[in-house]
């Protein structure tokens, strides 16, 4: 049988005085118990405010200075070189670690150290971002010189066995250069012509790989994975990374929403690539049958007209013109002076819109 404690205090039931003093005995340990917690907690608090205040005085002597650029922003020539300086608040700061990106490569690239290159005409926008996260941007304007008397003639949806030939036998003959928008399925059944394009002198750029409207305009997603397949094709066969591409049916068709194309710009500017349409068209791909006088003589005149001296001819085995178009063309042009280059020796800003007519 368990035995039953004893309560200290009936010990002593029959003695008041005893009593007495062990309910003031216990009564002082509790309180003095109690005041040992007390001084527990207020000890406990101390630390705490301790340790808080030791923390803020040590993000007050790490925390990063606030960061600015020293220039709103910048415009640079072609060739220019920059270091882009950052302000700091307080100015006595410690400088923190920054890193630096251009949303625009192809047109102004910058190092590791903050130094930019303007490599061709247009705009790009630089992020500095620092170690804790702050981010700050400026705007670089890339002037580019007028290229006087030079033609940049392009060509759409090749190659094609029964024009790219005669195409390149043209151009030869006139000391031409041109550039080449090429589609990945043509490229797959006529890779040689495409080796003797870039054999030639010519340059080589992504027009599409299916050019199926429906497919590369379903998403921002689905246009460059066929963007992607086509300019690794053209690294494979070539040896070298194209720079340009042109959209199906221009910058500004019908089956890309202003959306899709935005973040279709914003990725392929970031990867280093220069979106180019027209500014000058000989209306080959209209749904009207030109006689290649009217082809020839729409081409001369949009020429004498653009802006940029872009032209847009179709390389496709439909175009059997082609060659014609071209050649007289390029007798118009040559007998004034003009030279033909193509679009690897252009160091102007994009055409992003096309010229309001919508190509093939």
């Amino acid at each position: 049988m368990k035995k039953r404690k004893r309560d200290p205090g009936r010990l002593h039931l029959n003695d008041p005085e005893k009593f007495t003093s062990v309910y003031i005995t216990e009564h002082r340990n509790r309180k003095r118990m109690t005041h040992r917690q007390k001084q527990l907690i207020v000890i406990g608090i101390i630390v705490l405010l301790v340790i808080i205040a030791g923390i803020v005085m040590l993000r007050a002597f790490t925390q990063e200075p606030v960061i600015a650029f020293k220039q709103s922003k910048y415009t640079m020539n072609i060739g220019d070189s920059q270091k882009l300086s950052v302000k700091l608040d307080p100015a006595n700061g410690k400088a923190p670690k920054l890193s630096f990106t251009s949303d625009h490569p192809a047109v102004v690239s910058v190092n590791s150290d903050g130094r930019a290159k303007a490599k061709r005409g247009g705009t790009a926008v630089i992020t500095c971002t620092s170690r804790d996260g702050q981010k700050i941007k400026v705007k670089i304007t890339v002037k580019s010189p007028k290229q006087e008397k030079v033609i940049y003639i392009t060509y759409d949806d090749g190659p094609s066995a029964e024009v790219t030939p005669d195409v390149l036998r043209v151009l030869k003959k006139y000391h031409a250069t041109a550039t080449f928008f090429v589609v990945g399925q043509q490229v797959k059944e006529y890779p040689e012509l495409l080796e003797a394009e870039a054999a030639e002198g010519h340059t080589i750029a992504v027009h599409t790989y299916t050019h199926d409207y429906n497919k590369i305009y379903r998403s921002s997603d689905a246009y460059i994975k066929d963007f992607t397949r086509t300019a690794k094709l053209i690294k494979k066969l070539t040896g070298k990374t194209p720079l340009y591409w042109r959209f199906p049916g221009g910058g500004n068709n019908d089956f890309m929403s202003s959306e899709t194309r935005s973040a279709i710009l914003k990725e392929l500017h970031k990867q280093g690539y220069m979106e180019m349409d027209w500014d000058a068209y000989t209306e080959d791909a209209v749904g009207v049958d030109y006689s290649v006088k009217s082809m020839s003589d729409n081409g001369i005149r949009s020429l004498k007209n653009s802006r940029v001296p872009v032209i847009l001819i179709h390389d496709l085995s439909e175009k059997s013109h082609a060659a014609e178009v071209t050649e007289n063309i390029l007798k118009y042009f040559s007998k004034r002076g003009y030279s033909f280059e193509g679009l690897d020796d252009y160091y102007g800003a994009e055409i992003t819109f096309g010229s309001g007519e919508s190509g093939k």
